[in-house]
């Protein structure tokens, strides 16, 4: 049994902090009802393809290995969860929900102990509800463990630089601080490359930080490059084969062109096109608005620092800053000197917790000048800190959520069953399928259906470049069947001209089941080739 003392201490603990519990448990199982989708083709690569298709964990990062740039962490630790829980969409995505979950209690604890809980609470509630946590919560995918290890990683590094304020520089690397934020960033490089960024920018940030603590020396100099360096290292001999030749694979079929809409002009355009209006909703002037709130954090953080000392809250300010902006300069600077763009929303996801705490502190900020000019109105708003929250919330950060809660995936699970009905309700006809996907993917829902269809072969978009397809030296075998079925789950029939006219050409189209988009199936009756 507890101990009565620590009862009181656990339900005084749980008193003080009930609001941010209950906001965690809401988000959370909101985001939980929602997960039941049908996995689309990124979340299949890593359920099926480089998951349960395999039958160790080491065999699975093998085929990740030969298929693929990106680390094996986030893949090892999926896999290990699918063997303890199964590979359901809900259950596999309940990952995903869990490190969210977890990356806003880091955050909460990061933002409690430098600005305390007034602010915390803000925080957390719109990083909770932020497009891009909401949305990689409900996802099968790498982007929430690293929006987890991002902020394990900055509350690591504030706890470290306390730990040298108390004990002084010469515990640098000889500190259990240290050691734990070092295995952390390690973490990150293995579950995205482009966490390198995110990194680059804790790395300066830290530097500037010691060395406006303590005096300069060749010593501080090399133990800061170990402090930024290390997890580089051990990601390059872990991964660094598999990275490069992965690189130049993709580079020689141009598959590190710009991904955006647009190309990134500046790091201020790549800032709001990427971070900012992906997870709040701003009217221009009021954007123009935030940033210069944002300046104006830096420049009274700044201020009081150079006539006060060290501040552990203005410190923060200027690391959320720093956090929010330092990476998307430095992928800005790696475009330029590479030459090559490649960007989405989804892999800047670790520049979203500080825009959290930035609404947050600009919030306070407004306050603050209202409570001078209007009194009366400036205190009452004050004193009910949640009630701003939820209603800033639902100006600038719900429109995101219900975007992301209304995200609908490609239903690969719809079309296998489509495919597994018109099966099944023809017992004596035969069907050959063929999936226009990178990968085939319905295998794994006929598999789970446990359908009679299998895919034969899946075109792709080498081939339809080409305009040569291998199924055209399978005549003989299609010859053999009543029905061709075409089935585009990942890519879309627009983009397959070359592919339909073939098949039209060849065999009778019989029935069409297309979305909007291009995507289903097409029936084709098999007839004799005139060829």
């Amino acid at each position: 049994m507890m101990a009565p003392q620590q009862a009181t201490s656990t339900s005084r603990f749980l008193r003080d902090h009930s609001t941010f519990f209950l906001i965690l448990f809401l988000t959370f199982t909101m985001r939980q009802l929602l997960s039941g989708q049908s996995y689309w083709y990124d979340e299949l690569l890593s359920v099926y393809h480089y998951g349960n298709k395999h039958g160790s964990v080491w065999s699975a990062i093998q085929a990740l290995a030969e298929n693929s740039i990106h680390p094996p962490l986030y893949q090892s630790i999926l896999y290990g969860w699918i063997a303890a829980f199964g590979d359901g969409e809900t259950t596999t995505r309940n990952l995903s929900n869990w490190y969210v979950a977890g990356a806003t209690v880091c955050l909460y604890a990061l933002v409690l102990h430098t600005h305390g809980k007034r602010l915390a609470i803000a925080a957390a509630l719109f990083f909770s509800l932020m497009y891009i946590p909401f949305l990689y919560a409900m996802e099968t995918r790498s982007y929430a463990q690293t929006l987890f290890l991002v902020t394990l990683s900055s509350l690591l590094m504030f706890r470290y630089m306390r730990s040298l304020l108390e004990a002084g520089r010469n515990t640098l690397v000889v500190n259990r601080w240290f050691a734990a934020l070092s295995a952390v960033n390690l973490a990150l490089l293995l579950t995205h490359y482009y966490n390198v960024f995110f990194l680059a920018g804790q790395g300066v940030f830290f530097a500037i930080w010691f060395l406006f603590r303590y005096r300069l020396s060749v010593g501080s100099v090399l133990k800061l490059a170990g402090f930024g360096l290390t997890p580089v290292f051990l990601l390059a001999i872990v991964w660094g084969p598999v990275m490069a030749r992965s690189y130049r694979s993709y580079g020689d079929e141009g598959a590190y062109a710009v991904e955006a809409t647009a190309p990134a002009h500046s790091p201020w355009m790549m800032l709001v096109d990427l971070v900012v209006e992906q997870n709040f909703k701003f009217p221009g002037l009021v954007l123009l608005a935030f940033g210069g709130l944002v300046v104006l954090v830096i420049a009274l953080s700044i201020r009081r620092l150079w006539h006060s000392g060290y501040r552990s809250r203005d410190v923060a300010n200027l690391y959320f800053v720093a956090w929010l902006v330092l990476p998307i300069v430095f992928a800005y600077v790696a475009f330029w000197l590479f030459e090559q763009e490649r960007y989405r929303p989804r892999y800047f996801a670790f520049c979203t917790p500080p825009l959290a705490v930035l609404l947050g502190l600009a919030t306070n900020l407004v306050l603050g000048r209202l409570a001078r000019w209007q009194p009366r109105v400036g205190r009452a708003l004050v004193a009910s800190p949640v009630l701003v929250a939820l209603l800033v919330a639902a100006i600038f950060v719900l429109p995101g959520t219900k975007r992301a809660a209304a995200f609908k995936k490609t239903d690969h699970r719809g079309i296998a069953q489509t495919i597994d009905t018109l099966v099944r309700g023809s017992p004596g006809k035969r069907y050959l399928v063929y999936e226009v996907c990178p990968k085939p993917t319905l295998d794994y829902y006929f598999a789970r259906i446990k359908s009679p269809a299998t895919v034969r072969d899946h075109p792709s978009r080498k081939q339809e470049a080409a305009g040569h397809f291998e199924l055209e030296n399978q005549k003989d075998e299609i010859r053999g069947y009543d029905y061709l079925v075409l089935a585009f789950t990942h890519d879309t029939a627009p983009a397959f001209p070359k592919l339909i006219g073939y098949l039209t050409d060849n065999y009778q189209l019989e029935h069409t089941f297309l979305s909007k988009a291009g995507r289903g199936i097409m029936i084709f009756r098999v007839k004799s080739s005139p060829n």
